[in-house]
């Protein structure tokens, strides 16, 4: 009897709490544990290496240290949540965009509460969102281009009747002439504009790699800071290209604009190169960048989405990930020297065109 009360006492103790080390050790992301009253219980090593708070240093401090309050309090739901957005600060004291999930641990009235690091995705979806905004400019740009290409047309034509109605010898015939010299030019330029404007077609075809470059010098100019003077060495005999021109261009403005965000305080220079690579080789675009923004940069991860960086570094950064990217995928390549202390350049590859050979 005694044996059967003892037997139906054992029955009814509570399951042994879950080993808190084994438990978050094993989870390779940051985690930890917390009772229902919002007291962290233990933290794994992935949490020390986000925001510093250690298994030592976080036992026992209130969750709310962590999160906001509201977020906090979503995480410590009865039925847990997931997908909770929130910042914290690193360890580093960056901002980290972080993504929460939380689950109670059946019986224990304490919850698993897990992160995820959304940083490197958030900027990325930035990004996006900046080049589409890039996308939708350029098409109205291109509406505009259309609609003042046919002012232009307008004025030429009305140029050209006042010089038909003038004497051959009337000193206004000059004017007359000016005017229509300039308006050429005018829609030299708006043509080039809406050219690059257009989205990529995805058509490979021969691209003459120095009179696009020629092309893009208005753009340029426009692109990049007044006080930042550009020398161009455009070889005529440089080889024409296999690629989308679309890409091409999308290549070129984003190494500028690296080029700009370093050497834009500093009076430095940029030179701007095209020739053959080798001796029957592809088309070779080099940007020379001369100036004190580069003096110790480091090159190794110039190619590289890395979050510790500055937002203004980040950015620059990931328009050259998308730049060697897009340059691999057109078959060709873009790599980067240190030329001296002062001067880094970028070179581009790029297929030769059958046309060129």
């Amino acid at each position: 009897m005694k044996s059967s009360t003892a037997t139906s006492r054992s029955a009814k103790r509570p399951a042994p709490p879950t080993p808190v080390p084994s438990m978050l050790d094993a989870i390779p992301f940051p985690a930890l544990l917390a009772r229902s009253d919002g007291t962290i219980v233990a933290a794994n090593g992935a949490l020390a290496s986000l925001c510093g708070w250690s298994a030592d240093t976080a036992a026992d401090r209130p969750l709310a240290g962590l999160v906001p309050a509201e977020v906090a309090q979503a995480l410590l739901a009865p039925a847990g949540c997931a997908g909770v957005a929130g910042v914290i600060a690193a360890a580093d004291g960056r901002a980290v965009a972080v993504e929460w999930l939380s689950r109670p641990v059946a019986g224990e009235g304490r919850f698993l509460i897990c992160a995820r690091d959304r940083t490197r995705e958030r900027v990325l979806e930035d990004y996006i969102a900046s080049n589409q905004c890039y996308e939708v400019s350029a098409a109205m740009s291109g509406g505009l281009a259309h609609d003042f290409n046919n002012v232009l047309a307008a004025i030429l034509g009305l140029a050209e009747l006042i010089s038909l109605r003038l004497p051959e010898d009337s000193p206004l015939q000059g004017f007359a002439s000016r005017i229509g010299t300039s308006i050429e030019r005018a829609k030299i330029l708006v043509r080039r504009f809406s050219s690059f404007s257009r989205k990529g077609t995805g058509v490979v075809e021969p691209q003459p790699i120095a009179m696009i470059m020629q092309e893009l010098e208005s753009l340029l100019d426009a692109f990049l800071p007044g006080n930042l003077p550009v020398e161009y060495e455009l070889a005529e005999d440089t080889p024409w290209a296999q690629a989308d021109r679309h890409v091409l261009e999308q290549i070129v403005l984003n190494v500028a604009n690296f080029m700009r965000t370093h050497l834009r305080a500093d009076g430095g220079k940029l030179r701007l190169r095209t020739r053959a690579a080798s001796a029957g080789g592809g088309p070779l675009i080099e940007f020379s960048g001369t100036g004190e923004g580069f003096i110790g940069a480091q090159l190794d991860d110039l190619f590289v989405l890395d979050t510790r960086r500055t937002q203004t570094a980040y950015e620059s950064g990931a328009g050259l990930f998308v730049a060697r990217k897009l340059a691999v995928d057109s078959g060709g390549t873009l790599e980067v020297r240190r030329d001296d202390s002062r001067t880094v350049t970028f070179a581009l590859t790029l297929p030769r065109a059958a046309e060129s050979e």
